[in-house]
């Protein structure tokens, strides 16, 4: 397990933007999780699904889509 991020924001669709802490270089793209990854918290607890990535490809951005609440 690595460190998503830092959270920047909760848009009105209550997805959870995350400012990514990877420093990427266009060669290793493999670090860079994909789309539909879970996002688990300190816990160990599901948190959401990233269902989007964008921004530089060396300081990617993350928009995770919570998971619903029981």
């Amino acid at each position: 397990m690595k460190r998503l991020g830092k959270v920047m924001h909760i848009t009105g669709q209550k997805n959870i933007i995350v400012r990514g802490d990877q420093k990427a270089s266009p060669y290793g793209l493999k670090e860079i999780p994909r789309i539909n990854s879970y996002v688990i918290d300190k816990s160990v607890d599901r948190v959401g699904k990233i269902n989007n990535i964008f921004g530089s490809v060396t300081k990617p951005y993350y928009s995770i889509k919570p998971r619903k609440s029981h």
